[in-house]
């Protein structure tokens, strides 16, 4: 994941089915979110549709991993 989402070198430099890929992983908006803060000193309206979408990506997966996990007990 961290290869793929731009942590190392920027998505842009890869090619345009594994941008889509990298665009996917939720690691990809966290590190968008982080560098605009670092780098562009930005607020939290300017983060906000990342954190959203980091909220969107957790709310849906907590729903799929605990009846998983109550299954599992």
């Amino acid at each position: 994941m961290i290869f793929i989402s731009g942590i190392l070198f920027p998505i842009e430099q890869s090619p345009v089915w594994l941008q889509w890929i990298g665009e996917a992983f939720p690691l990809y908006y966290a590190s968008d979110a982080l560098r605009k803060v670092i780098i562009l000193n930005a607020g939290l309206t300017t983060i906000m549709p990342d954190i959203l979408i980091l909220i969107v990506y957790t709310v849906l997966t907590m729903t799929v991993a605990i009846p998983l996990f109550d299954k599992a007990m």
